[in-house]
């Protein structure tokens, strides 16, 4: 299957002051490597990116690859869940007006959010991957928790293991320190037999150059999920 891809990027993510239709990850990709990645799957793969609306501060990490003129952005505000029904809601024209999308690739917060769209898709019966809510596979780097939107608070395991129906890749670090849960969290919300897990040696991060069996260990899920997705839709 050749993904049409939706990428949502990480906690805060900058753009330029003068331009409104970068790529959400301009000036992330040589932190977080999701070039790397990219280039593994190969080029036959399309991908689309969509920036932040919130301004925020730097998220832990990205100073050295930042300079102070650059502004960050995200896509809600954790501390105020209006934002969040906010983002969901934009998600869903982005989708109708750029998709169908076959896929959607997300790192940290970004993955929040996606995982928040996904579970509401299929809340509101909407399973069909043709539909403008849902993908045929998701991938979550450093996947965030998604949140529990009837409830207005962040999503509990308790009850809700395997809510997420479609087949899953994640891949997080064994040492992250600032946010240790997220991938452990997110994957058990995910149904079991529709997940791949990779855990590799680093942080919170996407792997990269400088870790070349971890980018191999990453795209093998990543082909794994995609693999498995073709198989169902």
């Amino acid at each position: 299957m050749l993904l049409h891809c939706f990428c949502y990027s990480t906690r805060s993510l900058f753009r330029s002051q003068d331009a409104v239709s970068l790529p959400a990850w301009k000036g992330h990709q040589q932190p977080y490597n999701a070039d790397a990645n990219k280039h593994e799957l190969g080029d036959s793969h399309t991908f689309e990116y969509v920036e932040g609306e919130i301004e925020c501060s730097a998220a832990p990490g990205l100073g050295p690859f930042s300079s102070p003129d650059e502004g960050f952005f995200r896509y809600y505000d954790p501390d105020k869940f209006e934002t969040c029904e906010k983002a969901l809601l934009d998600l869903g024209v982005f989708i109708r007006e750029r998709g169908p999308f076959d896929a959607v690739m997300t790192f940290s917060e970004g993955a929040a959010l996606a995982a928040t769209f996904i579970i509401e898709a299929q809340r509101s019966g909407q399973e069909a991957p043709d539909t403008c809510g849902a993908f045929k596979c998701a991938i979550f780097f450093c996947g965030g928790v998604p949140y529990d939107v009837p409830l207005g608070r962040v999503m509990g395991v308790r009850g809700n293991e395997g809510i997420i129906q479609i087949p899953t890749a994640h891949i997080w670090g064994s040492n992250d320190e600032e946010y240790p849960s997220f991938g452990i969290v997110l994957s058990t919300l995910c149904k079991e037999q529709l997940r791949e897990i990779y855990i590799h040696p680093g942080g919170h991060e996407i792997p990269g150059p400088g870790s070349l069996d971890a980018v191999t260990q990453a795209v093998n899920v990543i082909r794994n999920t995609i693999e498995r997705a073709s198989l169902l839709f």
